[in-house]
């Protein structure tokens, strides 16, 4: 029960084509994902704001480092001073002590005149009487070498005054008074610096109070996290183990001609890619009598499907006898409208394959090239439509009804009117038809039959015959053809002047001469102009009024005899023809039991055309569109 219930609520999920795809949406929509996304900000965040704590306590501890060197300093200046100064006053002292009493008060005065000429620094200036000289007779007698010994160290002080040599200390008072004048000049400094450091120290303690939550947040949420990630880890491999076990469809729903398939091998893939395209190949067999009749017959051809990685930038592709469809479109079918979408692709699609008769493909000018692509893509459009309204109507979607999808949205709506009047299908498909090339039917055989110069012939035939070409192409429903085929085929040969001048160009570059030009109807577009002749044009572009028509020339020739002509040798080069082509190409020489494309590839290959109507053989038609199909 627990098993049903988690297929129940992931059942969207599993329903994904692309496992990787599938596992990353399954992990986005987990809540242990978003509180992962949320954990690995915060972390980030606290990381940051811890590097920036940790580089802003460094930068304290340097400068309380360097404040306390500088106070260290201080003191040691402090103690020299002081030092200095005592070591002064006891020389001082020991002189004036060594005089006789009554010249020492004399010795004191010089002392005294000496300190008042300290802020001045000039004591060569300062005019004292030597001791010897003011003392008296008998003093000079008894105390003559003691008062010339004071005289002379008297004058050393001077010196070392003058040279910087004692402090900056007043030399005539007592070492205590001293002492205090220096304990009182650095304890400002050393006071100040103290106070810097104690500020720095709580600045300190701050922020390491910081680091230490910041740790231990970090520490809980790093826990979280990876708490989160081993829970997600668990769900994540839960959901893979039952994608990978979890069957994609019910194999009783398979519908017989798609087991048919399956068990000839006709759907490639690994085993849930195969079980895609049967659920969808059976949903279309299942809803559609039209998408039944054209994939039965597409299967019955040997045709074989397959999901693939689009090189060609369109949703389905067929040639060389395999029908493709692109993963992008197929990896979100969780509702019916997205597999009607799909499965009408596939009926496109597999409608190329019933057109792929075997028979020799007719290019022998520009007109039947236009002719015969743009044919085989108007009746591929037309049954997809017929396919898709029939599903449409039983499923209860509304695929292709949007204008959103190009032609289609005009071919429905043709087909559904036409065919809601008199239910008459053949009608209904030629009137969808009709709407093929409103806007991406032209743009198919412009860009890909005008860019593109597929005639190859030296010599051109000059008539068409377009109802010999939807014959060899099997353009028919239920044995019947149903087009209109001369409004259709002019049709296909209007085009815009600026397109019919690309052909003229190529022709004239190449020396060569196309006849079937006459066939074609080219439009001039005719603009807006003001009162002085000048074409107005707004922000959207030229606003066109109408096309002059430039009727053809003559009418188209149907006779099939007008196929023995003599045709040519095509010459093109292996190495210019794109994988598909490639493909294509040996495909049909296998056919025709030719093995030319073994050759050397840089050499031209030169197909063998035989000029009878049966046996005409010409390189095959290669079909490609960088629109949505082909």
């Amino acid at each position: 029960m627990e098993e049903d219930n988690y297929i129940n609520d992931n059942a969207e999920l599993l329903q994904l084509l692309d496992k990787k795809e599938a596992v990353l949406l399954f992990t986005q929509q987990q809540p242990e994902k978003q509180q992962i996304d949320s954990l690995k900000q915060e972390i980030k965040l606290l990381q940051t704001q811890l590097k920036s704590n940790e580089d802003r306590k460094n930068k304290l501890q340097g400068s309380i480092n360097y404040l306390s060197d500088e106070h260290k300093k201080l003191e040691s200046r402090q103690n020299k001073e002081i030092e200095q100064a005592k070591q002064f006053c006891d020389k001082r002292d020991k002189m004036i002590e060594a005089l006789p009493p009554s010249l020492r008060k004399k010795a004191k005065d010089q002392f005294l005149t000496l300190s008042q000429s300290q802020d001045e620094f000039n004591t060569k200036t300062v005019k004292s009487e030597k001791i010897s000289a003011s003392a008296g007779f008998f003093a000079r007698m008894l105390h003559g070498k003691k008062l010339a010994e004071f005289d002379a160290q008297f004058e050393n002080i001077k010196k070392d005054m003058e040279n910087g040599k004692i402090g900056n200390f007043d030399v005539s008072a007592d070492f205590s008074r001293i002492a205090d004048d220096i304990n009182h000049k650095y304890d400002a400094e050393k006071q100040q610096l103290q106070n810097q450091i104690g500020e720095k120290q709580k600045e300190l303690t701050l922020v390491d109070e910081n680091i230490n939550s910041d740790k231990i947040t970090l520490q809980s949420k790093e826990t979280s996290l990876a708490q989160n990630e081993k829970s997600l880890e668990d769900k994540v491999n839960r959901f893979s183990s039952v994608y990978d076990t979890h069957p994609f469809v019910d194999t009783k729903s398979i519908d017989p001609i798609v087991q048919k398939a399956m068990d000839n091998g006709q759907i490639l893939g690994s085993e849930r890619e195969v079980q895609v395209l049967a659920q969808l190949l059976s949903m279309g067999c299942q809803n559609s009598d039209i998408a039944k009749e054209v994939l039965s017959a597409a299967i019955d051809k040997g045709a074989k499907y397959i999901i693939s990685e689009q090189s060609l930038g369109v949703v389905g592709h067929y040639g060389g006898g395999v029908l493709s469809i692109d993963r992008a479109s197929m990896n979100h079918l969780d509702t019916d409208s997205r597999k009607v979408a799909a499965i009408a692709t596939l009926v496109h699609e597999s409608r190329h394959a019933c057109q792929d008769t075997g028979e020799d493909i007719i290019r022998d000018n520009w007109a039947n090239t236009f002719i015969q692509s743009s044919l085989k893509e108007v009746d591929a459009y037309s049954i997809e439509v017929a396919a898709m309204y029939q599903m449409n109507q039983k499923l209860g979607t509304n695929v292709g009804k949007e204008n959103t999808w190009d032609s289609h949205a005009y071919m429905l709506k043709a087909f559904t009117d036409e065919y809601e009047q008199n239910y008459d299908i053949h009608k209904a498909l030629n009137r969808a038809a009709l709407e093929w090339d409103k806007q991406y039917g032209y743009d198919y055989k412009t860009q890909q039959y005008i860019t593109q110069n597929w005639c190859h012939l030296e010599e051109r035939a000059e008539t068409v015959h377009p109802e010999e070409i939807a014959k060899r192409n099997n353009i028919m429903y239920q044995g019947q053809p149903y087009l209109d085929i001369e409004k259709v085929t002019e049709q296909i040969l209007t085009i815009d002047k600026s397109d019919y001048d690309i052909i003229i160009q190529k022709l004239e570059s190449s020396g060569k001469k196309d006849d079937s030009l006459q066939y074609f109807t080219v439009k001039t577009p005719e603009f807006k102009k003001d009162d002085k002749g000048n074409i107005l044009q707004d922000e959207y572009g030229f606003d066109i009024i109408d096309y002059k028509i430039t009727p053809p020339a003559k009418k188209f020739v149907y006779s099939a005899s007008t196929l023995q002509t003599d045709l040519s040798d095509a010459r093109v080069a292996f190495n210019d023809m794109t994988p598909q082509q490639q493909g294509e190409f040996m495909q049909h020489e296998l056919r025709q039991g030719k093995n030319s494309f073994l050759a050397n590839d840089t050499k031209p290959i030169v197909p063998t055309r035989e000029t009878s109507f049966e046996k005409s053989k010409v390189t095959p038609l290669i079909q490609i569109n960088k629109g949505m199909e082909m």
